[in-house]
């Protein structure tokens, strides 16, 4: 398919290298979409600092090694699968499965690990479920034309479905010291789900930053038709994608199953809602092609920070919930009405 192979010609005759298919115009787009998301990128932080303020001011116990501490451990599990999320919105899809496959993979894992005791073998399979679940998404939508919101909320309720059926809907206790030890260990003063973060941060931002990887994303979701007529298999750049998005995610359910040192049905429940809203509070655009990590980090701190602050005040997590949304809904209305000032 043409599509599936990438263009010998940079251009056609009497365009330049900017014209609207070439290599080098989509490059040059997709360079100027990841300024803008790092700009954008840059004001986000100055908004979690003002909000660190606040909640500085209200409670004592909020600017301390250890409140600092347990924010960043409880925004790791969103933070990772958000790398992954903010790829696939990048190229202008969504992925509301990870909630639903983060609790499968953790009790596949669990279960296999009461019969083989065997950490690398319990990682293994949680990573490895993960990645086919990306897989298969993936090529759902590529190759039956379905839109990527209706194959996730199907992917959501299937795996939900399979992860009851697996134990009955009953949770498996996990009682691994190495399994366990990637969710509650340290290395050093610094709790290991955070290591992980960092980790997968660096090389998110390398990868989407510093590679053809990165720039074709920016480049499916900013002009779909322009990264065709340029060459970009683009069909096999989603699946690669939403493969990536599981990888993450797989690498979320260890980390968050070792934590609880259990695996249940309800692990990861909402965490689709709170890992788009920490993309979209981060900058990224709903409709592809504008955004980047270093917005979608600050997004989730956002987040986790609003959760940790109200609890500290002593506010209910029902309220929290709402203030959850209303900042995701001001987030979604801002991102439109700057796409329709730039139109």
């Amino acid at each position: 398919m043409a599509e599936d192979r990438e263009a010998t010609q940079t251009s056609e005759p009497g365009t330049t290298t900017e014209g609207r298919g070439s290599l080098p115009g989509v490059a040059v787009r997709s360079a100027r979409r990841m300024q803008l998301g790092s700009n954008r990128g840059l004001a986000i932080w100055l908004v979690l600092l003002a909000e660190a303020l606040v909640w500085t001011v209200l409670s004592p116990d909020f600017l301390t090694v250890r409140n600092l501490t347990n924010v960043m451990r409880q925004g790791s599990l969103q933070g990772i699968v958000a790398v992954g999320g903010t790829f696939v919105m990048l190229t202008g899809s969504i992925d509301l499965t990870v909630g639903s496959l983060t609790a499968f993979a953790g009790i596949v894992a669990a279960g296999v690990m009461t019969r083989v005791d065997n950490a690398a073998l319990g990682i293994s399979v949680a990573i490895g479920v993960s990645l086919l679940s990306g897989l298969l998404v993936g090529l759902i939508i590529t190759r039956f034309r379905v839109p990527p919101f209706i194959v996730t909320l199907a992917g959501l309720q299937i795996l939900a479905a399979m992860t009851l059926l697996f134990n009955n809907g009953g949770p498996i206790p996990i009682d691994n010291q190495a399994f366990e030890w990637w969710g509650i260990g340290y290395i050093g003063p610094i709790p290991v789900p955070v290591c992980v973060l960092c980790a997968v941060y660096i090389v998110g931002w390398l990868l989407l930053t510093q590679t053809k990887f990165g720039r074709r994303t920016y480049a499916v979701g900013g002009n779909p038709s322009a990264a065709r007529y340029a060459g970009i298999a683009i069909d096999r750049h989603i699946v690669a994608v939403f493969v990536f998005a599981g990888l993450l995610t797989g690498i979320g359910a260890v980390l968050i199953a070792g934590r609880l040192s259990t695996a249940s049905p309800l692990t990861g429940q909402g965490l689709e809602l709170s890992v788009i809203a920490a993309i979209v509070v981060g900058g990224t655009s709903l409709f592809g092609g504008e955004g980047g990590l270093l917005g979608t980090l600050a997004g989730v701190l956002i987040i986790a920070t609003l959760q940790n602050g109200l609890t500290l005040i002593g506010i209910s997590s029902f309220w929290q919930q709402l203030a959850i949304g209303l900042v995701i809904l001001l987030a979604v209305v801002i991102d439109r009405q700057v796409k329709q000032a730039r139109a």
